[in-house]
């Protein structure tokens, strides 16, 4: 079984250092046969931090326009031949062991195409299944066979368009059950994040997500150590 990992960005050259450092340091790199990033026209430095590091560890670098993430997405599914697709945006913080255990669950599920890896909050019981539903996000792991043969995913309005395919090609999808925590940067209640995600927002680099709430620290335990070091 082979599985082709992309790595998605534009812009928010702060956001992509955070999530791909963690990105590196959580993965099981011997489950990965292509790791592919993906800069889609950044104009901050961004495609030149990303390119940098991708020559460092031997990645596959694509600098496109298509001006969506949707789009770019097609691209990274058009070229793979892997059995198995995961798709990471710049905002994502995947905590260690993911994709042990995503892996694990649509490779245990013949039935599962695709399932949704953000925090849902969805409880369950060991080991690792998932929640059947309707629809997923943009942060997912699929069967490369389902995007072959068939129409793409069209954008809407630049950040949509993937619920809507899975919905009109009854793609069977779902989510991780439990939960793991993968999070947003640009949802985190507190410093130096609301500043990034407010100028971000305001250069129209990404859309405006409602905050985690009280009761929601429990999604980044798994890094604050780091981020504690550096207050400190």
């Amino acid at each position: 079984m082979t599985t082709d990992l992309m790595f998605l960005a534009k812009n928010r050259l702060r956001f992509t250092q955070e999530s791909f450092s963690w990105l590196r340091r959580n993965t099981n790199w011997d489950l990965i046969n292509n790791f592919v990033i993906y800069d889609d026209g950044s104009e901050d430095g961004t495609a030149e931090w990303l390119q940098e590091r991708a020559v460092k560890i031997g990645a596959e670098f694509r600098q496109t326009n298509f001006g969506s993430g949707i789009l770019a997405g097609n691209d990274f599914v058009a070229r793979s031949k892997a059995d198995f697709v995961a798709k990471i945006d710049n905002d994502a913080m995947y905590p260690p062991d993911w994709l042990d255990i995503a892996l694990g669950v649509v490779q245990s599920h013949p039935e599962l195409q695709m399932m949704g890896l953000e925090y849902m909050g969805i409880p369950g019981d060991m080991p690792y299944s998932y929640h059947a539903a309707a629809e997923t996000d943009g942060l997912w792991i699929a069967r490369g066979e389902i995007f072959r043969g068939t129409a793409l995913p069209e954008a809407i309005q630049v950040y949509f368009g993937m619920c809507h395919w899975v919905i009109k090609y009854k793609v069977r999808s779902g989510w991780l059950k439990p939960s793991i925590p993968v999070f947003l940067l640009d949802r985190l209640p507190f410093e130096p994040w609301c500043t990034l995600s407010s100028e971000y927002t305001n250069k129209g680099w990404q859309r405006t997500l409602e905050r985690y709430g009280k009761g929601m620290e429990h999604l980044w335990d798994w890094c604050q150590w780091k981020w504690k070091a550096k207050n400190d």
